[in-house]
């Protein structure tokens, strides 16, 4: 044996091998060989971004869909008041209803688009909610958000366009 290179601890039941503490089990054998100092500084990995969503799954993560269909009667109800200060109001709020109002097949009678734009306007926000909680699943409520945004942006600028 090298002097200097083990230095048993009985006290404390560790054997000090080239400046690192290998762990002693009662019957003096080393229990692992592994040095305590890699030991003691190894920590638990955090659990990755993807399991902490996956816990969110319940219903938690369907609060966008949940707020939309709370808030889907007032808008509607918003809406029925803002049709009396003119259809510019009304584009900016449901421009899916204007559209289809403006651009619904010939086909259809006039009662038919009118059931067709009432059924729009009660299903454009829980839709809007729907994208936005898949997103929130998937990637990030922000994500979510930003694609409603734009969907939005696009249906009012084609019904703005159109109105032309």
């Amino acid at each position: 044996m090298l002097s200097g290179v083990f230095v048993v601890k009985r006290n404390r039941g560790t054997i000090r091998y080239f400046g690192h503490e290998i762990a002693m089990s009662q019957k003096s054998r080393p229990r692992m060989l592994t040095p305590m100092s890699l030991v003691a500084t190894e920590r638990k990995r955090p659990r990755t971004r993807r399991r902490a969503k996956r816990k969110r799954a319940g219903l938690l993560a369907w609060w966008p869909l949940l707020l939309a269909l709370v808030i889907t009667p007032f808008a509607v109800r918003a809406a029925s008041v803002l049709v009396l200060s003119g259809p510019g109001a009304l584009r900016l709020l449901y421009p899916f209803v204007v559209l289809l109002q403006a651009h619904a097949p010939a086909s259809l009678a006039p009662e038919q688009r009118d059931t067709l734009a009432e059924w729009t306007m009660w299903a454009q926000l829980p839709i809007y909610g729907l994208v936005v909680s898949l997103a929130g699943r998937w990637r990030s409520i922000a994500a979510g958000l930003l694609t409603v945004l734009l969907l939005h942006a696009a249906a009012l600028s084609a019904a703005i366009l159109f109105a032309r």
